[in-house]
């Protein structure tokens, strides 16, 4: 473990899933809380939901504290998944030692240790590896076969979640419905994740040279070009749907037309970039599940983007089970029983806290102040937490759950 945190976390490595992902995640964190404070600071003075300095709602952020948790969890679950594959990169190397396919040539030492090989293209070529001995060639094969595998996405879900569980707080501080655009924040991310997990796969594909090989799809492009224009959309949409700042009929119209231009020019690129069935059925169901969204929520943008992206990562998951069902099922009864009741308690877990968040309402952003504060009920667990806590809590489980299940059918 202690390689893998110095060798592939600290010095190189494709984790630039985990390192993106922190750096958006702590840039929108200052400017969430900076914004959040100055809110609730006007509230006071205002006299707005009748708050004051010592009127916080304290068992709705520390309940959050369960996201943050199960963050750290699912980081360290990834991080030992990581040491022993290394583990086993080394035994494989140790017993592995084939000559080449006919044909070809064994991939340079420089290539595996040159933090940057395209500095070498121009002149199309590398120095020549010095000779080593056998314990040194074995260490060096044993690093050729873990850079074949990377489990970036998986931390990247780990530090999703403790975002989630970070801007969940700072939106409890003070809740509104322009403030609720950054608990939404890394909800986008992680359902964005959990699709490109299962699209990219946790190892590189084999190079064919005359045939397709399938290209991941990278950080940059999946932030850039996915959860940027997703965050404008959920700002500009909860000015739409705001009462506090009022939008023009032309400018709600203009952002319905680049809204509806959005969903249809990156999903049929989508399509288009790639004949995978799992991203055309992501496709179809983003389409069809936003347009029935839209219908029932009344154009409620954040609430249409936000439960779309849910439903499509969950729709995404259950078509790659179907779609590859026979690779994840081992000999063995016990082991699909167990398999079986892992995937059925997570549904569970999900559903009550589904239920809790639907029917339990202890607070609405969408009503006023004092309609909200009706909404307000005793505790009903430690005398500390109401259901929305719950909520907070049964979902980070449902999160983990879901994220190991991610991450084991992403295998294939």
């Amino acid at each position: 473990m202690r390689k893998v945190l110095y060798g592939h976390w600290l010095a190189r490595g494709p984790n630039m899933f985990s390192y993106t992902t922190c750096i958006v995640g702590f840039v929108l964190l200052i400017g969430a809380s900076q914004f959040v404070f100055e809110t609730w600071k006007e509230m006071i003075k205002s006299g707005d939901r009748a708050i004051s300095d010592y009127d916080i709602p304290f068992n709705l952020m520390i309940s959050n504290l369960a996201y943050m948790i199960h963050g750290l969890i699912l980081a360290c679950s990834v991080w030992v998944m990581e040491a022993e594959l290394l583990v086993w990169c080394h035994r494989l190397a140790r017993c592995k030692r084939s000559p080449l396919p006919e044909g070809q040539d064994k991939l340079p030492k420089h290539c595996i240790e040159c933090p940057c090989i395209d500095a070498h293209l121009t002149n199309m070529s590398v120095p020549s590896s010095e000779p080593a001995n056998e314990e040194a060639d074995i260490l060096l094969d044993a690093e050729a076969y873990k850079r074949k595998y990377t489990f970036s996405i998986g931390y990247s879900l780990a530090w999703a979640l403790i975002f989630e569980g970070c801007f969940s707080t700072v939106y409890h501080f003070c809740p509104t419905q322009l403030t609720f655009q950054f608990d939404s924040a890394f909800m986008f991310v992680i359902s964005g994740l959990i699709v490109i997990s299962l699209y990219n796969g946790t190892s590189f594909k084999e190079c064919t040279v005359n045939g397709e090989v399938q290209l991941p799809v990278h950080s940059n492009n999946f932030f850039l070009f996915f959860i940027v224009p997703l965050y404008i959309f959920n700002y500009f949409g909860s000015l739409y749907f705001s009462e506090e700042i009022i939008l023009s009929s032309g400018m709600k119209f203009f952002f319905k037309i680049c809204f509806w231009a959005f969903i249809d020019t990156f999903l049929l690129g989508m399509i288009k970039e790639t004949k995978k069935i799992l991203v055309f059925i992501f496709a179809i169901a983003f389409i069809m599940i936003v347009i029935v969204l839209n219908v029932w929520l009344k154009e409620n943008y954040p609430n249409i983007l936000l439960f779309g992206c849910i439903s499509t990562s969950t729709f995404a998951i259950c078509g790659k089970l179907f779609v590859q069902f026979g690779r994840y099922t081992k000999p063995g009864c016990l082991y699909k029983i167990l398999q079986a009741l892992y995937v059925l308690l997570t549904l569970v877990i999900m559903v009550i806290a589904l239920c809790i968040f639907a029917l339990k309402a202890s607070t609405d952003k969408e009503k006023s102040p004092s309609e909200s504060r009706d909404l307000n009920h005793d505790c009903v667990s430690l005398d500390f937490f109401d259901y929305h806590d719950l909520w907070h809590i049964l979902s980070s489980f449902s999160l983990l759950m879901g994220s190991y299940l991610v991450l084991f059918i992403s295998k294939y």
